[in-house]
């Protein structure tokens, strides 16, 4: 059971999300848009969070995945919200964020 629950969150941390474009009328065209890199450090993340972002590149792997403020993202297990800090405040105006979650309570086997 062990190495299914690691085999999983391996899965899930090479998924990281999933990006869907999403084909809708922007209705927030007057909002100011925030790069990518400044809602990287921002006070609404943890400064252990901000921290972590020397090491985990945060704007770079975002990049590397074409995250656009207009695109729905749907982050799968997003565990302690890492990556959702950045991503739902991006895509808040012109696109949709999802977390996608497992019930605590579901067995693995």
């Amino acid at each position: 059971m062990k190495s299914h629950k690691s085999l999983l969150r391996i899965l899930c941390a090479a998924i990281v999300f999933s990006i869907t474009q999403l084909s809708q009328a922007d209705h927030h065209a007057g909002a100011a848009m925030q790069t990518l890199e400044q809602w990287s450090t921002p006070s609404h993340r943890s400064e252990t969070n901000i921290a972590r972002n020397e090491f985990r590149h945060p704007v770079e792997t975002l990049e590397f995945f074409g995250l656009e403020p207009n695109m729905t993202v749907i982050e799968i297990l997003p565990s302690t919200g890492w990556y959702t800090e950045i991503i739902a405040p991006y895509v808040r105006d012109h696109g949709k964020y999802y977390a996608a979650h497992f019930s605590p309570n579901a067995s693995l086997s």
